[in-house]
């Protein structure tokens, strides 16, 4: 319900993108006003993605500088750790995140750097962890699974496309696409069940960041594993990272937590950029 309705929220924005980008065009000016000799622009990073670009889990809510409060975006949202500009959105797929590129394109035309966090909400991932948690001997958490092998398929044709479609609208700037973190670690702690169920979803993990990273060799460019930087800190750890109340079911269910963002997500991009 959470997902849908943002979802929903998500494609209004998008429509609406368009005069966002205008009202930006029209404030950088007519291009024969500037000098004919400029200086070399500073290292501007932008941040795309989905929840995990917005920083979904790593505290309260605030409206970004581009896009609205329903994005779920954070202060401890990566891009804005390493001094970017935050354009994650809660709920976006590869689709929703090459139309918002497109309507803030200005943005990204001074980028010279460029990460993508994406795919997750593509194949279906959520909808595994919050059935397969709730009732792993069931059909919802079946269905899931299976929704997910076949989504997989598509996924590294939309990673690629999405980032062709950034570069052309980025074109000074280095693209790099990052995976997810394996939400649990298993320890001895946990049932036979749980143990059953953490593997269940940490091995579509490792299937979603295998699709992303074919994604980002096909398209040529970087691709940024996060997940060894979140080992031994997922659910069930004596530290998790990653944001878990059993029998709660929220926006921040599954995503990371400040401390995730701070010491898994920002050093994993950091290393990646050419900063």
């Amino acid at each position: 319900m959470i997902i849908s309705n943002v979802r929903r929220r998500l494609l209004t924005l998008c429509a609406g993108l368009g005069s966002v980008s205008l009202i930006l065009g029209l404030a950088a000016g007519p291009a024969e006003a500037a000098p004919e000799a400029t200086k070399q622009p500073a290292a501007f990073y932008v941040g795309l993605g989905d929840s995990y670009a917005a920083g979904t889990g790593g505290g309260p809510v605030i409206k970004g500088a581009f896009l609205p409060a329903e994005c779920l975006q954070t202060a401890h949202a990566y891009p804005s750790l390493l001094d970017g500009s935050n354009l994650g959105c809660f709920g976006a797929t590869t689709g929703d995140i090459a139309v918002i590129a497109l309507g803030l394109s200005p943005v990204l035309s001074n980028a010279s750097e460029v990460s993508i966090t994406a795919g997750g909400n593509d194949v279906g991932a959520g909808a595994v962890s919050a059935a397969c948690t709730a009732a792993p001997v069931s059909q919802d958490c079946g269905m899931a699974l299976l929704n997910v092998q076949a989504a997989l398929l598509e996924l590294p044709g939309a990673i690629k496309g999405l980032v062709i479609h950034v570069e052309s609208l980025a074109a000074q700037a280095d693209v790099v696409v990052t995976g997810y973190p394996r939400l649990f670690t298993i320890t001895s702690d946990m049932s036979l069940e749980q143990r059953a169920v953490a593997t269940v979803i940490n091995r579509m993990t490792d299937q979603l960041n295998s699709a992303i990273q074919a994604g980002a060799v096909q398209a040529g460019v970087r691709y940024v594993d996060v997940a060894s930087r979140f080992n031994g800190h997922g659910i069930g750890s004596a530290t998790p990272w990653i944001n878990y109340q059993p029998g709660v079911v929220n926006a921040d269910t599954f995503h990371p937590n400040a401390v995730g963002y701070t010491n898994g997500y920002g050093p994993a991009v950091r290393s990646a950029l050419k900063r």
